[in-house]
């Protein structure tokens, strides 16, 4: 009976994954995806039932249909995504018994006489043989944890720790008045913080661009001083200075933004976008951005997907996005409050990862892609212009 309800509780699971763009990986959400493939499949030969599992999701998908219509809409790629894991899961199993004789091999150089768990997770991750298989091909003893799948689930969760620099904003600073949103090339502001040890500037309000979504920050001009980097921390931005600060606090500033900069930042911003559209359009609804860099001179966006690309469909993604391009599609920016955005538009809003806030800032390409954005955009014709998608 547990296998049983393993099969129909991960088939539902698998289900909801796969209908939200996860494709099966071994990292983050798409390592969950395979897990859930591999144990199904594993489930249904213990009870001797040679069913395809794409049958089993069929079914769920054809329970739930009526209460979450996109799972429909999203069927034969659903049920695809989960043929080809099952598909590269049996090529797994074929190679198995060899790898496993290979690994034995190397713990009886050792002097060792049975297989460790850290054997057993090495075995899951690189060759994707789940603990009962490698006992089922072994001639050493192999004593499966039963938190296996949890330490396993552990060590992919870990999240990448950033060695950013640490500045601390002092407590007594006002919010900065945010206008960087606003298409200016110079402005005046007051200073309301210097840092000469780690040469940064707070003013009252800034037009800068502050670093963020994988856009690169502005930079520019403070009187005689170069603005190299713009970050914000919580509501205050900070403006690092090249060289020597020979201003004051309380002193009134001339900035002047690097404005090519912008325009090709932005440029490449609303690219990236496009493009997330287009790939979307030709390789299917399963594509999902999983990480974007913008920078004034290249823009690259990565995506999900089960296989490399084939040339044929890099040409037709950038077909798809040039011709939206020469359409000069309308760009809607706007705010709604958060629930009314993810009624809207569905989650598939956070391409670029879950934003805070109650208030979404929405960055909609008429018919093409929306998305949860603070980057800057502008019209098509104006700001991208014909540009592949290399």
């Amino acid at each position: 009976m547990e296998n049983l309800y393993a099969i129909c509780d991960h088939t539902r699971a698998l289900m909801f994954m796969l209908n939200d763009g996860v494709v099966p990986s071994n990292v983050k959400q798409g390592y969950f995806a395979r897990l859930l493939v591999r144990r199904t499949m594993r489930a249904l030969k213990s009870l001797n039932l040679n069913i395809p599992i794409s049958e089993i999701v069929n079914s769920q998908i054809n329970y739930f249909k009526n209460d979450f219509p996109d799972v429909a809409e999203n069927k034969d790629e659903i049920l695809n995504l989960v043929d080809i894991e099952g598909e590269k899961y049996k090529s797994t199993v074929k190679r198995g018994r060899v790898v496993v004789r290979r690994v034995e091999d190397e713990i009886k150089k050792k002097g060792g006489d049975k297989i460790e768990t850290d054997d057993l997770i090495d075995l899951y991750d690189s060759h994707g043989l789940i603990p009962l298989v490698v006992k089922d091909f072994a001639s050493l003893d192999v004593e499966i944890p039963d938190d296996f799948y949890i330490r396993v689930a552990a060590k992919h969760e870990k999240a990448e720790v950033e060695t950013a620099e640490k500045i601390e904003v002092p407590g007594d600073i006002e919010d900065t008045e945010l206008n960087y949103y606003k298409i200016v090339d110079k402005f005046n502001a007051k200073i309301q913080n210097i840092d000469r040890k780690n040469n940064f500037i707070i003013l009252d309000r800034t037009y800068f661009y502050p670093e963020g979504g994988g856009q690169e920050a502005d930079t520019g001009k403070m009187e005689n001083l170069d603005v190299v980097d713009v970050q914000k921390i919580n509501s205050v931005v900070i403006h690092k200075i090249k060289g020597k600060i020979d201003l004051n606090e309380g002193d009134t500033v001339e900035c002047k933004i690097n404005f090519n900069r912008r325009k090709q930042l932005t440029q490449n911003h609303t690219a990236t976008h496009i493009i997330n559209g287009a790939s979307r359009k030709v390789l299917g609804n399963h594509i999902w951005q999983s990480g974007a860099h913008k920078s004034e001179d290249i823009a690259r966006l990565d995506v999900t997907h089960y296989a490399s690309l084939t040339d044929s469909e890099m040409e037709e993604i950038e077909r798809a996005a040039n011709k939206i391009i020469a359409e000069n599609r309308k760009i809607e920016i706007f705010t709604l409050p958060r629930n009314e955005a993810e009624q809207k538009y569905g989650f598939r809003l956070y391409q670029g990862g879950a934003v805070p806030g109650r208030d979404i800032r929405i960055v909609d390409i008429k018919d093409w892609d929306t998305e949860a954005c603070g980057g800057t955009h502008d019209s098509l014709k104006e700001n991208t212009g014909r540009r592949n998608k290399a």
